[in-house]
């Protein structure tokens, strides 16, 4: 403890003597005394109070921070002693006392002092402190002498006298080194100044000299200005009163006008001094004109941001611009020009003036709205690029507005360009009727905004552009802040959620979320928010108001403002999700699942529906050696061929074999795969892995039957099907697959509601369920929104199941219904016609009604003398400012011809009509309104109407479903037409055939002819009926597009037909055919229905020759099949394509008429088009398209 109060004692007296010694150091710097030579009048004093003490040493003592400097020195011959000897330094620590030692080897303080110990053996000391006037201590006047003595007090006075004396030399000194460096501070800043200096004579009244910066700010020369006063250099003219220096602050703003155009703002700061025994004014003055106009425009920046911040609209932020711009630079009138949507002109786009000045000057150029570049002062700063400031305008001729002018008394006027990326945008324009002396000082300032308010402009066009964008996108758009919130959401996000735009962003939006995708959603919102990276589509859940769960996919953009807000835009993807769900279930009921092959990680995975169908166990890990035991050896080495086919070739894997279980049981499967490349190097395959075993079966126990059955039922061209009492699908044809999009191979044995689950929510489900019941044959037509087509479905019991004959009636459909819209169109639009007309004359100033004012609104013309004001009193006063805004933009835009407006119009019982207001402008040929004629149509009547649209909607769709059931008769209709046309055919056809063979021997030659009739009528009637069945099923596509080779379509022709080609001789010659991508099916029969044709009707005893071509445009593919027959007349050559159009007797070509008609009707349906080009006798040339 003792150690630690003695550290501590000894740092405290370093750390104040320390700072005594620096203060005193500080001090004696002043007075330049320090390392000094010796001077005879501090020598004298140290002589003298030597004599006075009686002692052999005397000495005056300078304390510097490490040492003690010796002034003068009696009897001592040394300089200076290190400052831990000296005594004088505990002398100062009593400034009003005399130190006084007695015996310096008896003081403990001192015994040890090598100045006691040895030469100059002190003894007696005694010190007064030199005490400056400022009250610093610097030193000690001192006496010493070598054995211990006393004094008295006279000595002591005398000590005390000398030592103020020390002090009053010191003073002396510095004053002379003031004295010296004032001159030189003086010749330093005024001659080498940057700033203007000035000398003023209070005496002379006038200036004694100024540097050469004075020049530069005055305008005047050292020699001019020392001939003038106060007043001459402008400070008394500018302030308007007398200037003198007791005018003047010490530092104070004046504003000069230097010449007749230069506006200075001057900071004056002013110092007394005495040159030469006259008392004078030194000036320093400091150009603050820059710094000011800096200061202004930081002021100007400020409130034009707070306009175009505050104000909504771009009218009300040029407003108030103009009213601010006018009152900051006192201006008659301000007024602002936009250039127009192609920049080939300049509008004005807002005026503001409180002077009488400025509103007559309006009222005088009313019709001048607009400016071609080079055209005025608007058109001359544009086209420069540059402010332009005209004087005289009331006598300039160039000044388009001259008249206006010198109505109003307006003499000078200015533009100044107002950029945005270094294009003009517009024109600032401001008016004053007299220049005041601030006018060029307010033109300068204004002129360095061009660029800044152009930008707000642009800015503010742009933000409201998006605000609206924001407020009407159909997506989900918000702003996230740093703190959790939303700070602000779209309309789309609260009718989604059903909250308002308080509720979500009040809170966190955390809130929102789905319990179970929080941590999921903070972790992702953390990362988002910091600027880590963006968030790229992100889906978590969110809570809507009424309980709903919300699947939302979330992105977002670079953080925004100094603060860190993140825009996130979303999409609601609950629908498929929800689908993701279905498809998820579905693949579990049809027994999908899934596998993967890592070729880099060299690992196998299995789905869980995969497994259960290997029925492995679950501690089973496949890989690639142990997955192909599963297959029978004699398969082996051909899936090895077709998985290395797939990784080499990139071919698509899609095979069906049996697969042995782990359980011993054969298993038919199907495996559907592709792989995955990185860098042109395959790294994966992965692909589904489906249980088809029950189709399987039911494919073999089909066999027989299907075969039977094929021939007529693939010939029909309804779609037909048959399902089992447990409705699993047991036939389904060809046509069946084109329309329902469903290859036979994958629906064979699979339950009809697993496969089209979406329909058991339509009347679908419940038609079939009737027919099963009931056993009773149902029709009915039916939409079928999964595939967007109509069809119309004939279902028949039996004791095995149902059949059902169907065919896609979309066509018919769609054609109705724009029946029954352009019904809906012509009837509203005869009842319409019922309008108000008008004829408003500009020149005249008068606006004329129609009979239809007293029809609609019930206004007598008689009885009213309609006025521009008579009209906007009657516009309801919600629709008054936007109807007279749109109003004025037509005829303020010269290219503008059309006025259309739509809003509530009074009438004469106080109540209000929905009106749409349109006009024609009638200009003349300096593009000035004359006329306006328009006329007014009630459509009271629609809005009313539209609110019973949805009313009408529902008994439209019941209408709609009652038509799908009247349709899905008529189909079943023609279906049992055929059905049971064609067994009484068959009958007629076997009696007739009974008859011929039994009674042969007794009939003669015409019964034998009659009965010939007979059945080659009964035949061709029913190949008729097949015709048309196959005709109505046209178009009825159930199959996908694929990869279709036309080259194979003609060889598969050839062969199919290769008796018939040998009979005729036929030469079949294609010319390079392309892949195309498209149906197979259709694509077929028009090829074959085609080269049919022309095979059947080529020309006795000429070979037939039939050529095929293709050609490729931009979006088609062009087709020919050119023949050597017979050839069509051209008034024929639309009537071919007709059902039932026949050119000739079926005694010369057999055939029903029905071949063309398909071809046709195929074509139409696969968007493409059909013609023919034919010589008779030559031959004939079929063109046909098919889309891409």
């Amino acid at each position: 403890m003792t150690n630690f109060n003695n550290w501590f004692e000894i740092t405290s007296l370093k750390m104040t003597r320390t700072n005594t010694y620096i203060q005193s150091r500080n001090t004696l710097q002043a007075y330049n005394i320090l390392d000094t030579l010796p001077e005879k009048e501090y020598d004298n004093i140290t002589e003298l109070i030597a004599h006075i003490c009686n002692v052999p040493i005397s000495f005056v003592s300078l304390l510097d921070t490490e040492r003690q400097f010796f002034k003068s020195g009696y009897g001592i011959d040394i300089n200076e002693t290190p400052i831990e000897h000296s005594f004088c330094k505990h002398a100062v620590k009593s400034p009003d006392d005399i130190f006084i030692v007695l015996n310096a080897r008896k003081d403990n303080r001192f015994k040890n002092n090598p100045l006691v110990t040895g030469k100059p053996n002190f003894v007696f000391y005694a010190g007064v402190p030199l005490i400056t006037p400022r009250g610093n201590p610097i030193g000690t006047l001192c006496v010493v002498d070598n054995k211990e003595k006393k004094i008295n007090d006279y000595q002591k006075r005398a000590l005390k006298n000398l030592a103020n004396q020390v002090v009053a030399l010191l003073e002396l000194r510095k004053s002379r080194l003031d004295i010296k460096n004032s001159k030189l501070k003086y010749e330093t800043l005024f001659r080498s100044s940057p700033q203007a200096v000035l000398l003023f004579s209070y005496e002379e009244n006038k200036f004694l000299d100024a540097n050469a910066a004075a020049k530069k700010l005055f305008g005047f020369s050292a020699n001019e200005i020392k001939k003038m006063g106060l007043a001459e250099i402008g400070l008394q003219k500018l302030s308007q009163e007398t200037l003198d220096l007791s005018n003047l602050k010490q530092k104070e703003l004046h504003t000069l006008l230097v010449g007749d155009q230069k506006v200075v703002k001057v900071e004056i700061t002013t110092s007394e001094l005495l040159l030469e025994g006259k008392k004078c004014c030194l000036m320093v003055c400091n150009d603050r004109t820059e710094q000011i106009i800096q200061e202004n425009r930081k002021k100007i920046v400020d409130a034009i941001s707070n306009i175009f911040n505050r104000e909504k609209t771009i009218k009300g932020c040029l407003k108030k611009l103009l009213q601010y711009i006018y009152k900051f630079g006192e201006f008659n009138l301000t007024e602002i020009w936009l250039t127009d949507s192609t920049s080939s002109k300049l509008l004005q786009a807002a005026t503001f003036t409180n002077t009488t000045v400025g509103y007559t000057f309006y009222a005088k150029s009313q019709s001048v709205k607009s400016f071609f570049r080079g055209e005025g002062l608007p058109g001359t700063v544009w086209e420069t690029k540059k402010s332009n400031i005209w004087d005289n305008v009331d006598k300039k001729n160039l000044f388009i507005r001259k008249k206006a002018a010198q109505k109003s008394g307006l003499t000078k006027v200015f533009g100044i360009p107002l950029f945005h990326n270094k294009e003009i945008i517009g024109v600032l324009v401001c008016g004053i009727e007299k220049s005041n002396r601030l006018y060029p000082y307010f033109t300068d300032v204004l002129k360095q905004m061009g660029n800044f308010i152009g930008s707000e402009i642009i800015r503010k066009q742009s933000e409201i552009e998006l605000n609206s964008f924001f407020q009407h996108s159909p997506d989900i758009l918000a702003i996230a802040g740093p703190e959790g919130h939303f700070r602000k959401v779209n309309p789309a996000f609260t009718k989604l959620m059903g909250y308002t735009d308080i509720e979500l962003t009040s809170q966190p939006f955390e809130n929102f979320v789905f319990s179970t995708d929080t941590k999921d959603t903070l972790k992702e919102f953390k990362e988002t928010i910091s600027g880590e990276r963006h968030s790229n589509n992100f889906v978590n859940r969110y809570i809507t108001k009424s309980g709903d769960i919300k699947w939302i996919a979330w992105s977002s953009s670079d953080l925004i403002r100094e603060e860190g807000l993140a825009f996130c835009y979303g999409r609601d993807i609950t629908e498929q999700k929800n689908m993701q769900n279905l498809l998820d279930n579905a693949n579990k009921l049809a027994r999908i699942g899934s596998w993967e092959v890592d070729l880099v990680k060299n690992t196998v995975y299995w789905s869980d529906i995969t497994r259960q169908i290997h029925e492995v166990d679950d501690d089973f890990v496949p890989d690639t050696t142990n997955t192909i035991g599963f297959y029978k050896e004699n398969y082996q080495k051909t899936i090895n061929k077709i998985f290395t086919d797939c990784i080499e070739n990139k071919k698509p894997i899609d095979f069906e074999m049996p697969i042995i279980t782990a359980k011993k049981r054969e298993v038919w499967i199907r495996i559907i795969g592709r792989a995955e490349y990185e860098n042109n190097k395959c790294v994966k395959l992965s692909g589904s892995f489906q249980d088809i075993n029950q189709k399987k079966k039911a494919e073999i126990e089909l066999k027989t039957i299907l075969n039977e059955k094929n021939t007529i039922l693939e010939s029909i061209k309804d779609g037909f099907f048959t399902i089992d009492k447990n409705w699993m699908i047991t036939y389904w044809n060809r046509e069946a697959e084109k329309i329902l999009r469903v290859k036979r191979q994958n629906i064979l044995g699979e339950n009809l509601w697993e496969v089209f689950s979406d329909s058991e929510e339509l009347s679908f489900f419940k038609k079939y369920q009737k027919a099963m019941k009931s056993g009773v044959v149902v029709h009915f037509e039916e939409f079928y929104p999964s595939l967007n087509i109509w069809m119309e479905l004939s279902i028949y019991p039996s004791k095995k199941g149902l059949s059902t004959y169907f065919k896609n009636i979309t066509t018919r459909k769609i054609a109705e219904e724009k029946l029954r819209q352009s019904n809906e169109r012509f009837e509203i639009a005869a009842e319409a016609t019922n309008d108000a007309i008008w004829d408003w004359d500009f020149k005249k100033k008068t606006l004329s009604w129609g009979k239809g004012f007293e029809t609609l609104f019930g206004y007598k013309i008689e009885d009213h003398k309609p006025n521009l004001k008579t009209w906007t009193d009657r516009i309801h006063p919600e629709d008054l400012e936007r109807v007279i805004g749109n109003l004025n933009e037509v005829i303020q835009l010269n290219d503008e011809k059309h006025f259309e407006a739509e809003y509530r119009f009074k009438k004469s019982n106080e109540s209000y009509a929905y009106v749409v207001d349109r006009g024609i402008v009638v200009r003349n040929k300096s593009n000035e309104v004359e006329r306006m004629i328009g006329a007014m149509t009630d459509i009271t009547f629609r809005k009313n109407y539209e609110k019973k649209l949805r009313s009408l909607n529902v008994k439209l769709r019941n209408h709609s479903r009652e038509l799908q059931i009247s349709n899905a008769e008529l189909e079943q209709f023609a279906y049992i037409a055929s059905h049971d046309l064609q067994e009484p055919l068959r009958m007629v056809t076997r009696f007739l055939s009974q008859l011929e063979k039994k009674y042969n021997d007794k009939l003669d030659e015409k019964a034998r002819q009659y009965i010939f009739f007979a059945v080659d009528g009964a035949k061709r009637m029913r190949q008729i009926i097949l015709d048309l069945l196959h005709f109505s099923r046209v178009g009825r596509l159930n199959e996908i597009k694929e990869a279709v080779n036309i080259n194979k379509i003609i060889d598969d022709y050839s062969t199919l037909r290769k008796e018939l080609i040998g009979q005729k001789a036929v030469t079949l010659i294609k010319n390079k055919l392309p892949e195309i991508y498209s149906f197979k099916t259709p694509v077929t029969q028009i090829f074959h229905n085609l080269i049919d044709n022309s095979i059947k009707y080529s020309r006795e005893k000429v070979k037939p020759i039939i050529e095929i071509n293709s050609k490729e445009e931009d979006e088609y593919w062009e087709f020919s099949v050119k023949d050597n027959g017979i050839g069509i007349e051209e008034e024929y050559f639309e009537k071919i394509f007709i059902i039932f159009q026949r050119l000739h007797d079926k005694e010369e070509y057999s055939g029903t008429g029905m071949g063309l008609a398909i071809v046709k009707k195929i074509i139409d349906n696969m968007g493409g088009k059909i013609r023919v080009e034919s010589t008779p006798n030559e031959g004939s040339t079929f063109y046909f398209t098919l889309k891409k």
